[in-house]
């Protein structure tokens, strides 16, 4: 079957949108399918708790480490902050 020019440019778009629907589509509906068929049904709501509380945690940590390096003397503060850091 002999197709037009305007007929193959036609069909070759929509092979590359659906090659780029593919390639951004596909892990995100992988994680829709695990929230909507999994057992129990985790709450997406409380996820987002759980993982704004680590952030606010991880936060106090750090003004603690801060303050608490601010009392030490200047080199041994530099010392304890650097290796703070790399832990």
């Amino acid at each position: 079957m002999q197709f037009s020019e305007e007929t193959k440019e036609r069909i070759g778009k929509i092979i590359d949108l659906s090659r780029v629907a593919i390639h951004y589509g596909y892990l995100p509906l992988i994680v829709y399918l695990g929230y909507t068929y999994s057992e129990p049904q985790p709450s997406l709501i409380r996820q987002a708790i759980f993982t704004s509380s680590l952030r606010v945690a991880r936060r106090e940590q750090i003004r603690y480490i801060r303050a608490a390096t601010k009392t030490l003397p200047k080199q041994t503060s530099d010392f304890y902050h650097r290796s703070i850091l790399i832990t």
